[in-house]
Order: C-alpha cells, then sequence, then structure tokens
C-alpha cells in the first residue's frame, strides 16, 4: 500500500499513529463529508477493525458493547453538526460506568462558527459534561509548534481515556477544504507519551485498621452494584462471607457468583420489612449505581455508624448518606487482598445480633424463596410470568443483557444460572435507548449467545439498531409487547394520574413482526407461558441468522400481577422509580 493513499491532513496521520500505538483499534464510523479525511485514511489503514454505522446514535451504542465485550477503548468518527450530539447518550453512559469511548467528531474551522455555514454547530466543549478529557485542534499544522502542541494535547486526551477510572474522551478536530487530498508524507512514526502509574498500594497501617474495624462491627453488609465478571472478586467475597456477622447483597448486575449472597434484593428486602436489627453497622459497596430502590432507601434508613465506600472514582458518590471512608482504589485488587488478610481470623467481640446476623438474613431470604414460589405457582400470565419461564432457559453460555425500565427488575425477582458472559444492563444513566444497539456490538466480540431482553418502548426507541450491517446469528433479542411504558402503570403517582395513557405509559403497536421481516431477522411468537415453553429452545438453537422472539402479555393485567406479588410477600406496595 502507497504512503498517498492516507489523507494530507497532518492531523488524521498523527491520529492515526496514536490510536495505534495506545492500542485503540477498532472504530465505529459514520458517513459524512466534514470526516472525509478521517473516514477514507481510517478505513485504509490495516491496523484498525473497521464498522461504518449510518446513525450516530446507533454507532455511539454499538461502540458501547465493543468496548464492554472487549475491555478495549473503542473510536468513534462522525462528521459535523448535530452528529455529535447524537453520540451524547452513549458517551454519557459510558461515563457514568468507566468505559473508555473516544469521540472524534470532525468541524468546521473556528472562523466559519455562526456564520450560516452548513451542518455547523458550536461543537467545542458540547459534551464537556460527560467525558474525563477533550481537546478541539485543527487538522493542518501551520507550524512545528503547532504540530508539537496537537501532538501533545492527543497525547494527553488518550491517556485520560486509558488511565484508572477509564472513561470518554472527545476530540473535536476542525478541516479546511479540500478534504479529499492524499499525501505521502504519513511516517506512521509519531511520539507517543507514555503514563506509568505507581501502583497504588494502601498503606500498612490502612490494612490493619481496616481489617480491625471489620472485625470488631457487630453486622457488616457488603453491597455490590453492576460491575463486570471477575471470578477473583466473586471468590474473595465468599470467604469474607463466612464470617457470621457478614452479609452480601449483590445485584444481578453486579456478577458476583455465590450462592451464600442475596441476589434477589427486592424480594428479600420486601419479607425483612422494617426490621432495625438488621440494619449494618459497617457498610462497604462498591461497583456502579443500584437498580433496587428498596436497597437504596433500606441503606438510608440504616444510617450505618460507617461506610466505607471502594470507587477509584473522585470524589466517590455518597449515595446512602453515610460515607465515612473513600477508599480510591479499585474493587478487585483491594477485595483479594482484603480477604487474604482475613485468612485465619476471627470477630472479636460479637452481640448476639452479630453471631446470628448472617444466619437472620439467610431466614429471610428462605422465607422470601418460599413465598416467591407458592405465588409463582399460581401467577397468571403477565410478565412476571415470562421472565420465570425465560431464565429457566437461557443456556449457560450466553451474555445476558436486559434493556432498562422494568426489564431489569423483574431479573432481579429470580434466582438464575450465572451466564458465562455476564449481565448487562446500560444502568449509567438508566435510559430506554440504546440496548439493541450495545448488545449488537457486544455480539460482535462474544463468541457465545448474546441475548437481549427489551420492552417494546425500548425495543423501538433503538429499531435502528436492526438494520446495522453487523447482524450474526448468535444475537437473540426478546421484545416484552405489554403496550407501553408498563413501568407507569407500577410505580405510585402516574397509576393515579388521568394523563397515565397520554403523558407517561404512551401506549404503542410495534410492528414487530413486520420489522424483524424487513430487515431479515428470523421472527418468533409466545403469548403464553405454553406457547413460551415451546418455543424458547427453537429460539436459542445455534443458526446463521439473528432471532426476534415476541412475548406478548396483557396490558393491564402485568402492573396488578406484580403488585400483588409485593403484597403477598410484605403485605404492603412497593415503590420503584425508573
Amino acid at each position: 500500500m502507497m504512503d498517498s493513499d492516507y489523507s494530507d491532513k497532518k492531523g488524521v496521520s498523527v491520529l492515526m499513529d496514536l490510536f495505534a500505538m495506545k492500542g485503540i483499534r477498532k472504530l465505529v464510523m459514520s458517513p459524512g463529508s466534514r470526516n472525509a479525511p478521517l473516514l477514507f485514511s481510517f478505513s485504509r489503514n490495516p491496523a484498525f477493525e473497521k464498522y461504518v454505522i449510518a446513525d450516530e446514535r446507533s454507532a455511539g451504542f454499538f461502540a458501547l458493547g465493543l468496548a464492554l465485550a472487549s475491555g478495549e477503548a473503542v473510536g468513534l468518527v462522525c462528521t459535523s453538526g448535530t452528529a455529535m450530539l447524537n453520540y451524547a447518550p452513549a458517551v454519557a453512559e459510558a461515563f457514568y460506568r468507566g468505559i473508555p469511548l473516544v469521540a472524534v467528531t470532525a468541524d468546521r474551522p473556528a472562523e466559519w462558527i455562526d456564520q450560516d455555514e452548513g451542518q455547523t454547530i458550536r461543537q467545542e466543549g458540547a459534551m464537556a459534561g460527560f467525558v474525563k478529557s477533550y481537546c478541539s485542534l485543527r487538522a493542518e499544522f501551520d507550524t512545528s509548534a503547532s504540530a508539537w502542541y496537537a501532538n501533545r494535547r492527543l497525547n494527553e486526551v488518550l491517556n485520560h481515556a486509558l488511565m484508572p477510572r477509564r472513561g470518554p474522551v472527545h476530540i473535536n478536530m476542525s478541516f479546511c477544504e479540500p478534504l479529499y487530498g492524499t499525501s505521502s508524507g504519513y511516517s506512521g512514526k509519531e511520539r507517543a507519551i507514555t503514563f506509568v502509574r505507581e501502583r497504588q498500594e494502601l498503606p500498612e497501617e490502612v490494612w490493619d485498621m481496616l481489617v480491625r474495624r471489620f472485625l470488631e462491627a457487630p453486622r457488616v453488609m457488603i453491597v455490590a452494584g453492576f460491575y463486570p465478571p471477575d471470578e477473583d472478586v466473586s471468590a474473595a467475597l465468599r470467604d469474607i462471607c463466612k464470617f457470621p456477622h457478614t452479609v452480601l447483597f449483590a445485584e444481578s448486575l453486579s456478577n458476583i457468583r455465590t450462592d451464600t449472597g442475596i441476589c434477589t434484593v427486592d424480594r428479600v428486602l420486601a419479607v425483612a420489612g422494617e426490621d432495625e436489627s438488621l440494619y449494618p453497622e459497617l457498610l462497604i459497596s462498591f461497583g456502579g449505581s443500584l437498580v433496587s430502590r428498596m436497597l437504596k432507601t433500606f441503606l438510608r434508613r440504616a444510617k450505618p455508624a460507617e461506610h466505607w465506600g471502594i470507587d477509584e472514582r473522585f470524589p466517590a458518590p455518597d449515595t446512602f448518606c453515610a460515607l465515612t471512608h473513600h477508599i480510591c482504589t479499585g474493587a478487585s485488587g483491594f477485595w483479594k487482598e482484603f480477604a487474604g488478610r482475613l485468612k485465619d481470623k476471627a470477630p472479636e467481640s460479637l452481640s448476639p445480633e452479630g453471631v446470628s446476623y448472617a444466619g437472620s438474613w439467610q431466614k429471610i431470604k428462605r422465607k422470601a424463596y418460599l413465598l416467591h414460589r407458592t405465588f409463582m405457582a399460581d401467577a397468571g400470565w403477565s410478565d412476571l410470568k415470562a421472565f420465570e419461564v425465560i431464565l429457566r432457559h437461557i443456556p449457560h453460555d450466553a451474555a445476558l443483557h436486559v434493556a432498562n425500565s422494568t426489564p431489569v427488575r423483574y431479573l432481579q425477582l429470580f434466582e438464575h444460572a450465572h451466564y458465562a458472559g455476564g449481565e448487562w444492563s446500560n444502568r449509567g444513566t438508566n435510559g430506554i435507548e440504546g440496548a439493541t444497539s450495545t448488545a449488537m456490538g457486544f455480539s460482535e466480540v462474544y463468541s457465545g449467545t448474546t441475548l437481549l431482553i427489551t420492552g417494546d418502548l425500548s425495543f423501538m426507541y433503538d429499531s435502528n439498531a436492526l438494520w446495522m450491517p453487523y447482524v450474526n446469528g448468535r444475537i437473540r433479542v426478546i421484545v416484552m409487547r405489554n403496550g407501553g411504558g408498563g413501568i407507569f402503570r407500577f410505580i405510585p403517582g402516574p397509576d393515579s394520574l388521568k394523563e397515565l395513557e397520554t403523558c407517561f405509559e404512551t401506549p404503542l403497536e410495534v410492528p414487530v413482526r413486520e420489522m424483524a421481516g424487513a430487515y431479515g431477522w428470523r421472527y418468533m411468537k409466545a403469548a403464553s407461558a405454553e406457547e413460551l415453553e415451546t418455543v424458547l429452545p427453537s429460539f436459542f438453537a445455534s443458526g446463521d441468522r439473528a432471532v426476534l422472539l415476541e412475548v406478548e402479555t396483557p396490558r393491564f393485567e402485568n402492573a396488578p400481577v406484580l403488585k400483588s406479588y409485593f403484597t403477598y410477600i410484605s403485605g404492603e406496595s412497593y415503590p420503584v422509580n425508573r
């Protein structure tokens, strides 16, 4: 290949070189004119794995899925104007989950902003509120100083994306016309500034203090929010939870694999009620935001004497209004070290409540399980029943993605297998857009089955994902067709308003069959538990086509069934917010 195949814009050469040297090999690009130098240059460079997706919002979430499955930084490239704004939902999600996306947006030169030029808006700093770093550069260099400045700033911004805690960055690059010129000036030898970070090890006196306080605390609760699969963390927590004064609440999205922990958080807390003897003295939390509003309410009411937040972010969130120690380190290293230091130790002085603390929670867990089984044995056809059936059939090799609103909450009501590909949801910002595109990106990297369970409203929000050119036979999508935003019939407030349907639920008829046919997906449907049991084995069977399963449930029955479920378990209604 000739060097002249690349753009004559020096900034493009610098960017390509630094991407390659810093291991950013996957790129999701969207067509455009102002970004043409980036498009044809990256496309011709064999160092990169390229994806071209027309819709920038879908492209952003597709890149998010690639990054989640690969653990690598992923680049995004789009043209000028509002194209960049379509990246915002995915970039914001990445920011609150610590996912390294590198958004490269083409722009007109600064002198032409606000001069009635086409596809031109104020792009500089437009995503500053939810990126770790950003810069705005010209693609053309007039002097050696401007070349040095561009190299330095690009190094700085890219290093921000890659250094702990990782996250998204924004590079805004302006291009003068002509846009399609080529040059033989690409050297592939740009200067890369490598960051070397000292190992973050807690001082011995801090470890001694943490171990001592853990052993002295009469009641310890560990809470795990969303977290990628990590067997080392699971193993460490299994050891720590052998202490009788320690209980683990691990949400489904925490991917913690332990039989002794409590993963069916909401149903256990519904049974526990307001028993103050269950309040922890020491709370230790890690991972991302919680799905369970009930757990947040319980802990805010409990007011633990100490709360350790294990979080690389600074400052750490004080979610439960009780934070006393921000342990600014990675959770994986912390738990492995902490478990090792607790080996062969025993609690120093436990009250009767402390001796039975874990046991008390296990009794409640067992009671909640029996009540759950009794209710489900007679439960009629509904979203709740459908989830029970679906979770029994998901293959072990699957990666499970669930959309926001009700799907992610139904997931936490059931014990289910631990899936090899983990359990995922866009809980950084909790938006309902982008779930399908994220799962599609994930499936491009993951070799097993990628399953998405989504509501009909979320499905329609992200329907552009269906016509991506990257649809493989490993992707499976279940659409819960329940007539719109069903969560608003369940949470207190909207269900009592006359505007429930018109302003909140927004009922709709989703043409799932027609959409599957239009984009070449295999289509299946179930409208009862018996039909679902029959169709799921075929749905999960291997094949060379993506499969879409429509699960039709009664719109007006789902909320009453779920309310009855919690009434049966706890004797009172239960608030959930989107």
